[in-house]
């Protein structure tokens, strides 16, 4: 979700990393749910692995974890942000991200 949030950390290429946490905060976000937790690729996936719980963040706290972009989104109203590690046995890998907010104009 860097797309329209400011992020002015850019690779070689130009693109804007994943939103990886900033800093983690001492709550359990992993026991969070939310209903993006449902779109993520599940174990039947080929070749694909999850890596660790995905961590479903509430929108109050996102500032707190991300920083500026974080206190952007919530100004948008996010409602939540879920976020996913996957990797591949060839050494690919995919950070997914979710941010999900109460309607289409705010998103």
């Amino acid at each position: 979700m860097s797309a329209g949030c400011g992020n002015s950390r850019k690779s070689a290429s130009g693109v804007a990393p994943p939103h990886l946490p900033i800093q983690r905060p001492d709550d359990d976000f992993a026991k969070a749910d939310s209903p993006s937790l449902q779109i993520l690729p599940g174990p039947e996936e080929p070749d694909w692995h999850l890596e660790e719980d995905a961590t479903v963040v509430p929108g109050d706290r996102l500032s707190a974890v991300l920083g500026t972009d974080g206190e952007q989104l919530r100004r948008y109203g996010a409602l939540d942000m879920t976020s996913a590690k996957y990797a591949q046995d060839n050494g690919g890998f995919a950070t997914i991200e979710i941010v999900r907010f109460p309607d289409l104009t705010r998103a």
